[in-house]
């Protein structure tokens, strides 16, 4: 089961209909159509009827409807974790500066880093605050 397709029928559900979904997400209507008809395939279960410019949820529909918000929030919370727990193994450079100067050249200097794959992964934790602040965080230990 595709989140994706899943996030599209909980929005159809929302909305009340394809086209303004389609619309929301720079989609065509017939995309978002066929979105909810393989959706439907895959589950085995008709989730709209279907009219003339007019959807609403079977009784199917309006039941999965709670069982989709929990999946994609499960599934959601489940990858917010992952990527917490991967960049917390990275080791962190915290860094930090006060003037947009120096915001350019910092954001310039991490691309070129991250780029260049021959370079360590490092979780880049970055504050701008003004330069008293700076100092008493690099006092603190609270920057690099």
């Amino acid at each position: 089961m595709d989140l994706n397709e899943l996030q599209v029928f909980l929005d159809v559900n929302k909305y009340g209909s394809f086209e303004k979904v389609a619309e929301e997400r720079f989609l065509s209507q017939r995309s978002i159509s066929k979105q909810m008809k393989h959706l439907e395939n895959e589950l085995q279960v008709k989730l709209f009827f279907r009219g003339r410019n007019k959807i609403s949820l079977t009784p199917a529909g309006f039941a999965f409807v709670e069982q989709a918000k929990e999946l994609v929030n499960l599934t959601e919370q489940s990858i917010f974790q992952i990527r917490e727990i991967s960049r917390q193994s990275l080791p962190s450079l915290r860094i930090g500066f006060f003037s947009s100067y120096e915001a350019n050249i910092l954001a310039q200097t991490i691309e070129s880093y991250q780029n260049n794959t021959n370079n360590p992964k490092i979780n880049f934790v970055i504050k701008q605050e003004p330069i008293e602040q700076l100092l008493n965080d690099l006092k603190k230990g609270n920057l690099d």
